[in-house]
């Protein structure tokens, strides 16, 4: 598989097979998802972020073009890992040649998954599923996905409109689909809105190692007013937290938000936080729109 692979695989690959990032320990085909989470050890995290989300997996698998186009994405941006939809592309015999290519480019993958209502607790098994799934895919094909990147939205459905009582249990159900990846021995990232992080930052912090604010729809979106709005949620979400105890948060932005600025916007997160203990790095949402973009 990896001999067609290299086929349509360009050149811009050696540029990034050099680099090196964190990946599970390498496991035989044959090994049971059982063997897997009982000798597994949680990944570490990357510090300092260069991340974007990948949609239509299903559909980009189906394409020899589609992962050249998306290395190349990779190349202008200096991108260091995506976040690959994985929704029914698991099975797809030709998703580890793609997953494969990217890690071959020195892209650290996550498996992007969320339901809405996942946080609840008649609705987690599904979550825990859907781990369990990505953890298969590991044991077959490794090295696989590095972590789970979990986009649970509860602010999405009519009933939590007007109220945000669900944060408790939305950070219980990540602390749980955290527990269950690390027996896996994967890493767990999680999208959050701001407000989640404004009104209960540090239970989130310490439900997910890696957490994603998405910062998006500033009503002022000069690179200033970012580095405030940023500086913000970093305090909030880490009040009181202990400096010992792991946790970072990466910063989310829209292409749609700086269509002129983007890059300008990602220098000014780095420039401001790059010191900082809890700057996880950034993250652009998305990839087919940051190409339409070019």
């Amino acid at each position: 598989m990896l001999a067609a692979l290299s086929s349509f695989v360009p050149a811009i690959v050696l540029t990034f097979a050099a680099v090196a990032f964190g990946c599970c320990h390498a496991r035989t085909a044959d090994q049971s998802v059982a063997q897997t989470a009982a000798s597994a050890t949680p990944m570490s995290e990357p510090r300092h972020a260069r991340g974007m989300w990948v949609w239509g997996t299903s559909t980009r698998v189906q394409h020899d073009d589609a992962l050249p186009a998306l290395l190349e994405t990779c190349r202008m941006l200096r991108l260091t890992e995506v976040y690959l939809s994985i929704n029914g592309v698991l099975d797809d015999p030709r998703l580890p040649a793609f997953v494969e290519g990217l890690r071959a480019a020195g892209i650290r993958v996550e498996a992007l998954m969320g339901e809405a209502r996942w946080y609840q607790a008649a609705e987690r098994p599904a979550m825990f599923a859907k781990i369990d799934a990505v953890a298969t895919f590991n044991a077959k094909h490794p090295p696989g996905f590095s972590a789970v990147h979990l986009d649970v939205e509860p602010h999405q459905l009519k009933e939590n409109e007007a109220s945000h009582a669900f944060l408790p249990e939305l950070a219980f159900a990540l602390t749980e689909a955290r527990l269950r990846a690390a027996s896996f021995g994967l890493g767990t990232s999680a999208d959050l809105p701001r407000f989640a992080l404004d009104e209960d930052g540090p239970a989130f912090a310490s439900a997910v190692p890696r957490i994603f604010v998405m910062l998006y729809q500033l009503r002022d979106r000069s690179s200033s007013w970012l580095v405030r709005a940023s500086r913000s949620v970093l305090e909030h979400a880490f009040s009181g937290v202990p400096s010992d105890e792991p946790g970072e948060l990466v910063v989310a932005l829209r292409v749609e938000d700086y269509p002129e600025t983007l890059e300008t916007m990602l220098d000014a997160l780095d420039g401001a936080h790059g010191a900082s203990l809890r700057y996880g790095g950034w993250a652009v949402h998305d990839e087919a729109k940051y190409r339409a973009r070019r």
